[in-house]
């Protein structure tokens, strides 16, 4: 099989990335040491970076950093002044196949090497194994192209790090923009053995088995998706970003500005009711949103579950916690239609106000509970 296995996104802060991504609603596990691992002597010896990663059903996305950038770093070619999408991981299980194949047509391709990095999340453990190599530094201006073998999936897999708050599900995309990606499109295609196919003027895809490459002009991209990419005239294919199912969306590297996180009880019908209203606007400014209700919901530090469930609280891209009225107005002033409530409670005085009436409502919201689950069940009958 051939699979969009996974893609990198390379910055230079390994804490602000695994930050960025927890803001937008992204379950994000705790950094570990990249390896290179001698199946013959067995020793591990450090790549010089760590990663944390964002597992789906299917494929991942590793954020990463590099401890030290030198010429010799294997992604130094790639490593841009901002965070970039650096890595394109092409699955396939007949990996020394794939690797003679290329050979063949003489296709510029590193030799087969063994990578690894500790497993401590879920309740399987140990080290997972992977054998991979990469295509020539000077033929993938866009990214790390490489093509590799998970040998021990079940380790990276696991359900307790596949709920994510956002409700992505599997990684579908990468895009790549490029001003001829025809011969993009025409390099993927025979890395991959696929046909390519023509989507729309200027953009073209080549679909994997699971997974697919997008490639695509700035006209092309900003038609498809309403988003300007600064790729300027001579220069060089760059990826750009990628999407999840189930309902593609697409996020762009580097990110757009990081989204204030909502924080409610999903287990409240009257609060998701109020959260349903929310998530059918289009807001202003990003939103993610977290239903600390659930057990794999990863909470803020410094708060207990117990306290998000008493009050409505919502998280800043900064780490920065506000709840009640506060919250309120910070949500507020991203959604249309809402934002001149917003206004109204930043008036001198009244965020107090408006801070006497939640709590009063507080006292009555179990009230209002029992109502909203009577009506629903005489909608039902």
């Amino acid at each position: 099989m051939i699979s969009l296995d996974h893609i990198g996104i390379v910055g230079s802060s390994i804490d602000e990335l695994r930050r960025f991504w927890l803001a937008a609603g992204f379950y994000v596990t705790e950094p570990e040491e990249l390896m290179a691992f001698d199946p013959a002597t067995g020793e591990r010896k450090s790549l010089g970076q760590h990663s944390c990663h964002i597992i789906f059903e299917h494929g991942y996305i590793e954020l990463t950093a590099v401890d030290l950038v030198t010429p010799k770093h294997h992604l130094f070619p790639w490593i841009r002044s901002d965070v970039s999408l650096g890595i394109i991981a092409i699955g396939a299980d007949d990996l020394e196949g794939v690797h003679a194949s290329l050979l063949q047509v003489q296709t510029p391709v590193g030799s087969i090497a063994k990578a690894s990095r500790p497993i401590h999340y879920g309740t399987r453990r140990g080290d997972a194994l992977f054998t991979w190599f990469a295509l020539g530094a000077a033929s993938t201006p866009e990214a790390l192209v490489c093509f590799v073998r998970n040998e021990r999936p079940e380790l990276i897999y696991q359900p307790a790090v596949q709920q994510h708050p956002n409700g992505a599900r599997a990684l579908e995309s990468v895009i790549i923009c490029a001003h001829e990606p025809d011969i993009v499109a025409a390099r993927y295609a025979s890395y991959a053995g696929v046909q390519q196919i023509e989507i729309e003027r200027g953009l073209l895809q080549c679909p994997l088995q699971k997974g697919s490459v997008l490639i695509g002009t700035p006209p092309a991209l900003r038609r498809r998706y309403g988003k300007d990419i600064d790729l300027a005239p001579g220069e060089e294919p760059r990826s750009v970003g990628f999407s999840l199912a189930p309902d593609g969306r697409v996020f762009w590297v580097p990110g757009d500005p990081a989204a204030l996180t909502v924080l409610y009880d999903g287990a409240c019908p009257l609060c998701r009711r109020e959260i349903g209203v929310y998530r059918g606007l289009k807001p202003t400014q990003p939103l993610a949103f977290s239903d600390v209700s659930k057990a794999t919901a990863v909470l803020p530090e410094g708060v207990s579950r117990e306290e998000l469930l008493v009050r409505f609280h919502v998280q800043h891209p900064d780490g920065r916690l506000e709840s009640g009225a506060s919250a309120f107005i910070a949500l507020w002033a991203r959604l249309p239609g809402w934002r001149w409530l917003a206004k109204f409670g930043s008036i001198p005085g009244m965020r107090s106000v408006m801070e006497v009436i939640y709590r009063a409502f507080l006292r009555v919201r179990p009230w209002l509970q029992r109502l909203v689950v009577l009506f629903d069940r005489r909608t039902v009958r």
